[in-house]
């Protein structure tokens, strides 16, 4: 059975853009990564102030995906967007993971994306450019 990830950005303060319902297919990241993926969702709901943001069904079309994959070596992961939605990529290098906190940032890192954040140019921010697994 697969897991879909559903965000929706709700004219939230500091929401770069208004965006469609994203329904992210988590299947691929198997048990461990798909419960890191939920507790930065968890994280980002809590920071919001709004429990509305992520949901969890298999009755909704997807329109992103959450995976493990090839990236550039200077990337951790990677938000695609596109059209009606966007995936996210986790690169498939398992010594970029050897930290837990690791994949939690760039799982938060990424979900911010998905939600409209840019980079920030604050070192302490989830949204900095560079990220240096410090738990969110």
């Amino acid at each position: 059975m697969k897991t879909v990830l559903v965000w929706a950005c709700l004219l939230m303060a500091g929401c770069a853009q208004e965006r469609p319902p994203q329904h992210f297919d988590t299947s691929m990241l198997g048990a461990s990564a798909t419960g890191v993926f939920v507790e930065a969702s968890q994280w980002w709901e809590s920071r919001l102030a709004d429990d509305s943001l992520f949901d969890f069904s298999d009755d909704r079309p997807v329109t992103g995906v959450a995976t493990f994959g090839p990236l550039p070596i200077a990337y951790k992961a990677y938000f695609h967007a596109r059209d009606g939605g966007g995936d996210i990529v986790f690169s498939n290098n398992p010594d970029l993971w050897a930290e837990p906190d690791c994949l939690l940032h760039a799982a938060a890192h990424e979900l911010g994306h998905a939600l409209g954040f840019p980079h920030s140019s604050d070192p302490t921010d989830i949204m900095y450019t560079y990220q240096d697994c410090t738990p969110p």
